[in-house]
């Protein structure tokens, strides 16, 4: 009884909060279509893009590793979604977040031929990770303060 009281009194209110209130905003879609418009993504196009075959690459420390965490729901930091009315398909995606000096970098291999660039402005702060650009082969695409989306021709 008093390894209770002692523990319950030791966990300030701060601590519980810290790990209560920590905020990652990481995460965008992407839209795939081809030059007429068509949903790429989509599993009863002809040319769908097989999301089993896409890879992502973290560039840390100069070293471009391949991302994949068994134990996540979304292993390879990207998912398929619809739009919730049945719409388009769309790539959730988490780019590289780690810290450090400037941007990061993620490479998305589509395919063992086509490989294109992300890179990525986040914030980091005590209690928070916010993305706040992309840019896609080097064109800006997203600015979080006006969208979280947008579309690429492949």
């Amino acid at each position: 009884m008093i390894i209770a009281i002692i523990t319950m009194v030791s966990c300030s209110e701060d601590d519980k909060n810290d790990l209560d209130s920590y905020n990652f905003s990481g995460s965008f879609d992407m839209k795939v279509v081809n030059a007429a418009g068509e949903d790429l993504l989509d599993p009863q196009h002809p040319n769908a893009i097989n999301p089993d075959n896409v890879k992502l690459y973290y560039y840390r420390n100069g070293v471009s590793e391949e991302v994949f965490n068994p134990d996540l729901h979304a292993p390879r930091n990207f998912w398929v979604i619809q739009d919730p009315d049945g719409g388009e398909y769309m790539i959730r995606m988490v780019p590289n977040y780690y810290e450090a000096e400037g941007n990061t970098i993620t490479y998305i291999e589509w395919n063992e031929s086509d490989t294109d660039t992300i890179e990525s402005e986040f914030s980091f702060h005590d209690d928070a990770t916010l993305l706040h650009k992309v840019w896609y082969n080097g064109e800006l695409k997203l600015d979080t303060a006006t969208a979280l989306e947008f579309t690429v021709v492949k």
